[in-house]
């Protein structure tokens, strides 16, 4: 795909197959339950109070709801815990948090049944499944309810399940769709993509009536709100994101950097912002502008960064947006985006996991103030950093003489440089020194690491050490009566 395009053109092409769906949006309110961010263009929320609670560190953010969140670990262990204590419970297996805007819901998938489980009334539903022709099938779940899929003669039907209520049939499904499955998208709408023809299709449907409605062709709707639909385009040469209005079909192009993306990017919505960036920025061992997380208003034209990183986006029934990632200066952890119906953003920080966005040094072996270099021969710095860096480079500095020493070493989180004695080729000399260690971030998120510090090297004196450095000196004179 050539850098050089007509944007008009883009928007064109992408209204004409935008699909717009005229929606009621609902005014939920939001739970103040954290600091917020400060900084980075984002609108302060002066009225919270409340420090931010513990976030599982390896954990990978799956659901935000009414009372808590669902974190799920390489282990297949997942946490639900509370916003307000950071109370939680682990469960093993397959587990979803679905939501209305008043109410919680964990859905365990099981081999032979889901059972859905409300958190404020602790009732259940349990959903009979199988794996035999003509059984129901797991298609996902969305606000209060539970989706199936069974094959008949006519083909694919989707149903309804929801707790003291009548089984709905789903209609608007092609009969010869496949791999349907079912996920929130707002909440009065569920999102439903599935397979045609060996297409990838998606609609939205309306959890009230039960009636799906088909989204456009080409157009992978990633993020769903009240009011919007978000998408990106990700090719070789650069990243598009799009978002369009669900009213009245309008597109708008986000203003994304034109430079070749590492791919898998994100996209968000909050109100009028579209959010998006590289996913998962922290574990690439390259830099790109992609990594940071973007806010785009998509009404008044405002951008700002708002995170430096993310692992993944989740939408939460009162319309917010939480994000796994960090902040240079916050640090790691989960984020809360609202938005606040002006050219602004409200960020706060929900929970964290106490590790710094930034590179830091965890643990250092640097020389005493003073270094006896008859007791030893030179010295081995070393350090423990939070993550890896490239080119880490130590400068050795004499002060008296300005004769410097630099080491490079191969990209660590450990690097280590060894100073001796003769690094210059002669004894060093003997007086105050500085020392400076450099790195850059791998993935060129957050600033450089620098560290520094000083120290004395010392000796005995020597007979004849006209040159301070510990050893004695010869004094000649050449055939030019040069001294």
């Amino acid at each position: 795909m050539p850098l050089a395009r007509s944007t008009r053109g883009r928007l064109a092409r992408a209204i004409t197959t935008v699909l717009a769906i005229t929606l009621g949006a609902t005014a939920p309110t939001a739970p103040a339950h954290a600091a917020p961010v400060a900084g980075g263009g984002l609108a302060a929320d002066a009225t919270s109070t409340a420090d931010p609670i513990a976030y599982p560190k390896a954990g990978r953010l799956v659901g935000a709801g009414v009372t808590g969140f669902l974190t799920t670990s390489g282990s297949s262990i997942s946490t639900f815990q509370r916003y307000s204590d950071s109370a939680g419970q682990t469960y093993d297996g397959a587990v979803y948090l679905r939501s209305t805007p008043t109410t919680d819901f964990l859905v365990f998938r099981g081999g032979s049944k889901i059972t859905q489980r409300n958190l404020a009334t602790n009732g259940s539903l349990e959903v009979p499944v199988g794996s035999l022709t003509g059984d129901a099938r797991w298609a996902g779940a969305a606000a209060d309810a539970v989706f199936t899929t069974v094959v008949t003669e006519a083909g694919t039907v989707l149903r309804k399940h929801v707790d003291e209520a009548p089984t709905v049939t789903v209609t608007g499904l092609p009969a010869d769709a496949t791999s349907v499955m079912v996920t929130p998208a707002t909440p009065a709408h569920a999102k439903v993509t599935f397979t045609q023809n060996g297409l990838g299709k998606w609609g939205l449907l309306d959890l009230a009536t039960g009636v799906l409605t088909l989204g456009a062709p080409g157009i992978g709707a990633q993020a769903v709100s009240a009011t919007h639909t978000a998408w990106s385009v990700d090719a070789a040469t650069e990243l598009q994101v799009f978002v369009a209005d669900r009213a009245t079909g309008e597109v708008h192009e986000a203003p994304v950097p034109p430079v070749p993306s590492p791919g898998n990017p994100q996209v968000g919505l909050v109100g009028d912002w579209v959010l998006y960036g590289q996913k998962g920025g922290m574990d690439f061992a390259q830099p790109s502008v992609h990594h940071a997380i973007t806010a785009y208003n998509v009404t008044t034209k405002a951008t700002v960064k708002v995170l430096d990183h993310a692992y993944e986006f989740t939408s939460a029934p009162d319309g917010s947006l939480y994000a796994r990632g960090g902040l240079v200066g916050r640090g790691e952890g989960m984020y809360r985006f609202a938005a606040t119906g002006g050219d602004t953003l409200k960020a706060e920080l929900v929970a964290t996991t106490g590790e710094p966005t930034e590179v830091v040094a965890t643990d250092s072996t640097v020389p005493p103030v003073v270094l006896d270099l008859d007791q030893a021969n030179g010295f081995t710095f070393k350090w423990t950093l939070s993550r890896e860096v490239s080119n880490p480079e130590l400068t050795v500095r004499h002060v008296r003489t300005g004769k410097t020493h630099t080491m490079t070493a191969a990209p660590s989180s450990t690097p280590t440089f060894a100073w001796v004695d003769n690094n210059w080729y002669e004894d060093v000399p003997n007086g105050d020194y500085t020392w400076e260690l450099t790195g850059s971030p791998v993935n060129g998120i957050g600033p450089d690491v620098t560290a520094r510090g000083t120290f004395t090297v010392v000796r005995k004196a020597q007979p004849h050490d006209f040159n301070d450095n510990g050893s004695p000196d010869l004094l000649s004179r050449d055939s030019a009566g040069r001294l």
